[in-house]
């Protein structure tokens, strides 16, 4: 996969999470994401 994700993979991911039972630290620890990506990506994702 690239470094660099298209929004589609995004959101896929941040649905991942919710759906999970993980907090977001430890989901982006799995995932080997930026928890300052995945909020920034989250945040402009929703609005």
């Amino acid at each position: 996969m690239p470094k660099h994700k298209a929004a589609q993979q995004w959101l896929k991911l941040i649905e991942q999470q919710e759906l999970s039972s993980l907090s977001v630290t430890d989901f982006c620890t799995q995932h080997n994401l930026s928890t300052k990506s995945f909020y920034n990506r989250r945040s402009k994702l929703r609005s």
